[in-house]
């Protein structure tokens, strides 16, 4: 029954056996689809899909397949005793049917790896890391006798080493620098993977490169000598010859036999495609694409580095900037980013628009808001103010509340047009005509369910406010652009309604979130709740106003829901998102701003530690990784040499600054044992949420978060046309592990920052990867490096003085 090779650490068995039977040996069952039929003892159980389950060694058990694909490995205990050492009474408890406790998604990730590249025919060493990524998360998740400490430890250390190889198998890496990488000795290094996997680290590092150079051959049209150097190998003739010792022939002749073979068996396609959807963290696969970026002339120029990126500052509301640290938090980004204008919404609040009522005349004291748009205009910032609601003592109706306003129409047309008029009078004598002729005024208030009624209030408003100052620009109302078709027809009426009414916008405001759209996973469990990027919907947008008008468009931006924010917070994907939706829309629209810069909830609520909606940096004066992707666009300076939708090459003056991002999709995994209604309302809880909720939304045993594709990019650009001579390299990196303060705020255990020795600490581990050296350029720069999903890398060159 168990006519196995002893030199292999997981044994396939032949799914036979239907009677009651045992091993001497551990076995793993794992369900890919379909159903299992299974008794362990006494107990009976039914394997579902992703179902796993270890019968331990000695244990009376049948199993009897209905349909789908059971996976059926042993644990071959003597060879795994002799190579690590551990206990040969090993037991483990392991059930995912039963609900048990445990971490089960990376095993199922390795388990679905073993399958595949076993089912491939991959070279014997990659399968054998990957049974050693199985036997590591046995022993260390779900192990009942000895723990195997040393064991582990040693399978940690070969886990590392082979992680760093995978990242830079095509690099020209030495032993001695894979050691170091691992904080390993050579020696021992080479004793480890000689003793585990029966090879040294440059065979396994050899085979590595030979199975990416063998996939190629399949799969692309390359030449072999490109080839060879995309594996990793620094000369073609090294290639032949690691690729004649291991196949037999010459890479030339192994392409046209495998051409010729167009009956050979292969597995089946469907299966390896279902097992690839299972991979999220496995050892040995090349979890990359790489990115190979024609040469880039460093004097042929594309065009200028837009000023968009670096014009609009989204203040947040006026009732916020009454908290004097918000105006200091603001005051030192505004210094660092300078900013040109400033979005300023809702003046009217009463905390900021106090008012007397005597009778029926009304006495309003615009004390404060002067004295707010002072501190804007000390800021050298100029005023873009969103009339977004109406005092509530004017209010029609009980709208959408900001304090004591309402965005509502006005119960008194001729009274909120007098209203109007005494505050742009205000205006106009306080700060005179010259000024008000650099600012702008958006009217907001729209909404659905009175739209034609709601326009014929814009319009009166604007010219109300033309009659008494022609000198500010008056634009159209804040229009939110959605990721679907919805707001594309609300902009239809709304240009169609100018169009009739003869009226133009002197400029368009635009805000967009993510879209939301529900996915369900065929053959699973899941449904995915997917965030599409709405930033794609504004070309759409900008091409119809250009269609009607030439007034500039400004557009502000926000990665999440309003409703989901708590989700996001200050995650490499946001960080990541906000580079590639900037510099996606940058050409398109006067000015791209962030909304809000800083973590004060203008809805006077509680305000919790990290909000996820808004804010490049916390209350508390943390930078997010928002600030940081914010700060890396700020290097990019002088002409566009190159740009695709992963890298944007800029020079200025004989200086390179190179930015590169991964930008990854990002979705809400949901059990369907939840309705498609409730999932949909839970996602909808409000934004402010404790530490203990946040620390259960992102350890949560559901798998609620996904990253949708988690392949990270090695990027291969080389410069020309560079002057020779010293340069000085810069490079900052930001990524999960670096400049995410979230991340670690949740690694501190989501501790209460009102202690001001935690705000310090979270503060100065915050910081992206930052490394600087020279280097000498001979005309030429040749850039690699390979990012993590979501990770944003920065490079400036600048050349030294002689």
């Amino acid at each position: 029954m168990e006519n196995m090779q002893q030199e292999s650490i997981l044994l396939h068995q032949e799914d036979t056996a239907e009677t009651v039977h045992w091993h001497t040996r551990p076995e793993i069952l794992y369900q890919i689809y379909g159903n299992t039929r299974l008794t362990v003892g006494k107990e009976h159980y039914t394997l579902n899909s992703q179902d796993i389950i270890i019968v331990n060694a000695y244990t009376m058990h049948n199993h009897m397949k209905e349909n789908g694909y059971l996976v059926r490995l042993q644990l071959n205990m003597p060879q795994i005793v002799r190579m690590l050492g551990i206990s040969p009474k090993q037991a483990f408890i392991c059930n995912s049917i039963s609900g048990m406790e445990g971490e089960f998604g990376p095993l199922r990730s390795a388990l679905a790896q073993f399958e595949l590249l076993t089912l491939q025919s991959a070279d014997p060493s990659l399968c054998t890391a990957a049974a050693l990524q199985i036997l590591m998360l046995l022993i260390s998740e779900f192990t009942v006798t000895e723990n195997g400490g040393n064991a582990a430890s040693a399978l940690t250390h070969l886990e590392s080493a082979i992680t760093y190889m995978e990242q830079h198998f095509q690099e020209p890496v030495t032993v001695h620098q894979i050691a170091a990488a691992c904080h390993l000795s050579e020696g021992y290094l080479t004793h480890l993977f000689s003793n585990v996997l029966g090879v040294t680290p440059s065979g396994y590092l050899t085979s590595m490169r030979l199975d990416h150079a063998v996939w190629l051959l399949q799969n692309s049209t390359m030449r072999v000598s490109e080839i060879a150097a995309e594996a990793g190998f620094i000369e073609p003739r090294r290639f032949n010859d690691a690729f004649r010792s291991r196949f037999g022939m010459l890479p030339r002749k192994w392409r046209i036999s495998q051409q010729s073979q167009g009956s050979r068996q292969v597995p089946d396609e469907s299966l390896l495609s279902l097992l690839k959807q299972r991979l999220d963290t496995a050892v040995g696969q090349k979890k990359y694409r790489t990115l190979l970026v024609p040469e880039v002339d460093t004097h042929k120029i594309k065009s200028k580095v837009p000023d968009s990126l670096f014009q609009l500052l989204c203040a947040g509301q006026f009732s916020s900037l009454l908290d004097g640290a918000y105006r200091e938090k603001l005051g030192k980004l505004q210094n660092y980013f300078q900013f040109r204008e400033a979005l300023i919404s809702n003046p009217f609040v009463a905390r900021v628009l106090p008012w007397i009522q005597t009778g029926s005349s009304i006495a309003w004291d615009f004390s404060i808001i002067d004295g707010l748009l002072d501190f804007l205009l000390s800021l050298k910032l100029k005023p873009m103010l969103s009339l977004s609601c109406i005092p509530d003592i004017f209010s029609k109706t009980d709208g959408i509340r900001f304090g004591n306003a309402v965005c509502s129409m006005p119960k008194d047309m001729e009274q909120w047009c007098q209203f109007i008029t005494d505050f742009f009078i205000h205006l106009k004598n306080r700060y005179g005509r010259e000024e008000l002729s650099l600012w702008r005024c958006s009217v907001w208030t729209l909404q659905e369910n009175m739209f034609q009624e709601i326009l014929e209030f814009y319009l009166l408003t604007c010219k109300t406010i033309r009659k008494v100052c022609p000198e500010i620009s008056l634009g159209s109302p804040n229009i939110e652009i959605t990721a679907d078709q919805e707001s594309i027809a609300f902009l239809n009426r709304f240009l169609t309604f100018c169009r009739e009414k003869q009226w133009q916008p002197e400029f368009y405001l635009f805000y967009s979130y993510s879209g939301r759209k529900l996915i369900q996973i065929p053959g699973t469990a899941f449904a995915d709740m997917l965030f599409t990027n709405s930033v794609e919907y504004m070309h759409d947008t900008c091409r119809q106003v250009r269609a009607f008008s030439d007034s500039p468009v400004y557009f502000s931006w926000n990665s999440s829901p309003t409703g989901c924010g708590d989700y996001f917070h200050d995650t490499a994907y946001k960080a990541a998102n906000m580079i590639s939706s900037f510099l996606d829309i940058a050409h398109k629209v006067k000015a791209i701003g962030y909304s809000v810069p800083i973590d004060i909830s203008f809805l006077d609520s509680e305000t919790s530690d990290f909000d996820g909606s808004f804010g490049l940096i916390t209350r508390h004066g943390i930078p997010k990784a928002s600030c940081f992707a914010l700060t890396f666009l700020r290097e990019l300076q002088g002409k566009i040499l190159f740009q695709n939708e992963n890298i944007c090459v800029t020079g200025l003056k004989g200086s390179i600054q190179i930015l590169c991002w991964n930008n990854q999709n990002f979705a809400y995994r949901i059990r369907r044992s939840f309705s498609e209604k409730n999932s949909l309302n839970y996602l909808r809880q409000p934004v402010v949420l404790k530490a203990e909720e946040d620390i259960q939304l992102w350890a949560d045993p559901f798998e609620r978060h996904a990253m949708l594709d988690t392949a990270c990019l090695r990027i291969c650009l080389k410069l020309a046309g560079l002057d020779k001579g010293q340069f000085q390299l810069t490079e900052a990196v930001v990524n999960e592990e670096n400049g995410c303060a979230f991340h670690n705020w949740i690694k501190m255990g989501a501790v209460s920052l009102e202690n001001p020795t935690d705000t310090e600490y979270l503060y100065r581990i915050t910081v992206p990867l930052r490394r600087v050296h020279d280097v000498t350029v001979d005309e030429e720069f040749l850039l690699q490096h390979t990012l993590k999903p979501n990770e944003i890398y920065l490079v400036l060159l600048q050349p030294l003085q002689a």
